[in-house]
């Protein structure tokens, strides 16, 4: 994707106007609701009388970008409640988004679409987010928010990352000191492993601690191609620190009461 998109303002109103963003809000806005409008024709003209076109949430999505579409979907889904159309499954997806509080603000970008093919739109919205492979929490450490992060590769939350760098490896970085040297503060500096940029991080952006037994071999080749020495050095301590746990563990024997 090469397209300058919008960005998505996920505060509510009030929160724009405290922080003197209202036009960065307000530009947002117009475009969740041309968004939702780009749905409702995409999803009329994509189906036939029996079926939706396969291809119908990508046309959408190369348009607004995956963030927005998400974002309308979610937004539509938890306006419509107890709508039976929608499977339990969507629903749940999209009770994960946190929404402004007031529901005023997110009606009127509500996709008014005939529930069962909205549904339908949803599933293909979804799983095209989930063929970018973007690293979840399932790949980092169960202990993340307990350790200190120095020296460790930490994932990015997928939410923020540009539209045009939507990949797992644009979500990688590598930690190089705390500010104040423990979990509890909010900031870790840091180098995005793609391109080497230093920048500090809110410890809220980041997922976790990147569990590399999790990784496949793919994934494993493909990180080791874009890391620079420093990255490697702190791949091979991890690697190193994981397999002594691991190996410790096996030849631990049972406790006998």
């Amino acid at each position: 994707m090469s397209k300058e998109y919008i960005p998505l303002y996920r505060g509510s109103r009030d929160a724009a106007k405290l922080a003197d963003e209202l036009e960065l809000w307000a530009r947002s806005y117009a475009e969740n609701i041309s968004c939702a409008k780009a749905i409702v024709r995409n999803i009329g003209a994509g189906y036939d009388g029996s079926r939706l076109d396969q291809d119908t949430a990508r046309r959408v999505i190369d348009e607004f970008g995956y963030d927005r579409v998400n974002w309308v979907l979610a937004a539509t889904v938890q306006q419509g409640g107890h709508e039976r159309r929608i499977s339990d499954e969507n629903k749940s997806w999209a009770a994960a988004f946190r929404m402004p509080p007031h529901r005023t603000e997110t009606i009127d970008y509500r996709v008014d679409s005939p529930p069962g093919l909205l549904d339908i739109f949803i599933n293909q919205a979804r799983r095209a987010w989930q063929e970018l492979g973007l690293f979840s929490r399932g790949h980092c450490l169960s202990d993340s928010k307990e350790l200190a992060w120095a020296g460790k590769l930490l994932v990015l939350n997928p939410d923020k990352l540009a539209e045009g760098q939507k990949s797992p490896f644009h979500q990688i970085v590598l930690a190089t000191g705390e500010t104040a040297g423990g979990p509890a503060f909010p900031v870790v500096r840091g180098s995005l492993l793609w391109d080497g940029e230093k920048r500090e991080f809110d410890r809220s952006d980041i997922i976790g601690v990147l569990d590399l037994t999790r990784l496949s071999s793919s994934e494993r080749e493909r990180l080791e191609e874009l890391a620079w020495p420093e990255a490697l050095q702190a791949l091979t301590r991890e690697q190193a620190r994981q397999q002594q746990e691991q190996s410790g563990a096996e030849q631990t024997p049972g406790l006998s009461m």
